[in-house]
């Protein structure tokens, strides 16, 4: 997931043209006062021009909920800086119950998609299952009571099993962001000459339900696709 707007202070810095003073920055993937630092919550790749000017670079994932952030309990996975990242826990721990550093920069992204695959490949069987169930004539309200006695039971697939239920699809994670991280997922995979067949099946079935039209709408939404 990607956090809102978030507005800095102090230093600004532009990679073409230098350090730029009294400057106020409103952006979505900064975070921290301007004073030689740079924390990136994207992979910018910037690493090598920030050190090169002095500055100090650490890259930042986040792992929640648009509610998870409203209530400061996300995950946040960094790499980059080691001292960056201790020098940081104060505005970790404002916005996230946990931080993790992952070692060199690119390793927060990686370790970011890897669970978004995960994510996406737990939701598609989520969303097929309830639309199993509905075919079957049975409850799907009965079917997620049993779901939470089981091992299966986790908080992603109860909060987007509700929201199958409800038909309200309130968006918390737009279907169209976890299309994209599973496309990267599997650019990664390729890269790596690892297949990855489940989630290029689950790729393809987000990628309808954006046809549809949800792409906007939150990613419990791609259960409308499973009742074709």
């Amino acid at each position: 997931m990607y956090l809102g707007i978030l507005i800095f202070y102090g230093l600004a810095f532009n990679l073409e043209e230098g350090w730029g003073m009294n400057t106020f920055v409103l952006t979505t993937y900064l975070l921290h006062r301007w004073s030689g630092v740079f924390i990136s919550f994207a992979d910018l790749k910037n690493e090598t021009a920030i050190n090169g000017r002095g500055g100090r670079y650490l890259e930042a994932q986040v792992q929640g909920s648009k509610t998870q952030a409203e209530e400061g309990t996300l995950v946040i996975l960094a790499a980059g800086d080691r001292n960056l990242f201790d020098d940081c826990q104060s505005c970790f721990q404002a916005m996230g119950k946990n931080s993790f550093y992952l070692g060199e920069v690119g390793n927060a992204s990686k370790m970011n998609l890897v669970l978004q695959v995960m994510s996406g490949v737990t939701l598609a069987g989520l969303a097929e299952g309830m639309a199993l169930a509905d075919r079957a004539g049975l409850q799907q309200k009965d079917v997620l009571e049993i779901l939470e006695l089981t091992s299966l039971a986790c908080p992603l697939l109860i909060e987007k099993g509700k929201a199958i239920i409800e038909g309200g699809f309130s968006t918390q994670l737009p279907l169209q962001h976890m299309q994209k991280d599973l496309r990267l997922g599997m650019l990664m995979g390729d890269s790596l000459e690892l297949p990855l067949p489940l989630t290029a099946a689950t790729n393809e079935l987000y990628k309808h339900a954006k046809r549809l039209g949800y792409g906007e709408h939150d990613v419990s939404s791609v259960y409308i696709r499973t009742r074709f």
